[in-house]
């Protein structure tokens, strides 16, 4: 298997044959500029992003969905898999109906040998004032005939990364997002310290 950062939440994982594109955003996501921007340009350019099975997607905040990167993939054999509420807005953007499958906590799809499962996070969504939390977000467990990942996406602390490690793991890689450091901020993101405690939890010896 291979996995390659594309900066902040974005990643291409490669296994059992398929490709998977996570949170796309290779641009400025938001609708004004400065709004979730990249401190760096992406490593790639959405022209150049290879042929991919799977786009998989953790949330609607405009740093982990870009709607012109979607829009860009409407037209391709692609399926795309989404918590519960978020095909409304992708078919609003042009990807047809059949090419979405949305998930709750505890679903999960199986594509060739490789089985998605949508896992709890401790997050909220939301891309205006007037739709905060009108879609769930989630974590993901990826397991393949050999190798098992885990995708935290945003998510605070909690004990629900243990549970998912009794359900879903041992994993081989656990991929942890954190956050800027902020004390003052609500508890929907994680720590440095508590992205190795989650690495612990979901039991998995290899951390990004």
């Amino acid at each position: 298997y291979a996995l390659y950062w594309l900066g902040h939440s974005s990643a291409i994982l490669e296994l059992d044959g398929l490709r998977i594109l996570i949170d796309p955003v290779l641009q400025n996501a938001a609708p004004f500029p400065g709004i979730a921007g990249h401190y760096t340009e992406s490593p790639i350019r959405r022209s150049e992003l290879p042929d991919v099975d799977i786009v998989l997607l953790s949330h609607d905040h405009y740093d982990h969905l870009e709607a012109r990167t979607i829009k860009y993939l409407k037209d391709r054999d692609i399926k795309f898999i989404t918590p519960l509420g978020l095909g409304a807005r992708l078919m609003g953007w042009g990807v047809p109906k059949e090419k979405i499958t949305e998930m709750a906590w505890g679903d999960s799809i199986t594509i060739s040998s490789v089985r998605i499962a949508a896992c709890p996070a401790v997050h909220y969504s939301g891309r205006t004032r007037s739709d905060r939390n009108k879609t769930l977000w989630a974590a993901y467990a990826i397991k393949g005939n050999e190798k098992n990942i885990f995708w935290s996406g945003d998510s605070g602390y909690g004990e629900h990364f243990k549970e998912i490690g009794k359900q879903y793991g041992p994993f081989d890689l656990a991929c942890v997002e954190i956050d800027g450091w902020n004390n003052g901020g609500p508890n929907t993101h994680l720590f440095p310290d508590e992205a190795v405690k989650v690495a612990v939890d979901v039991n998995a010896p290899l951390l990004l």
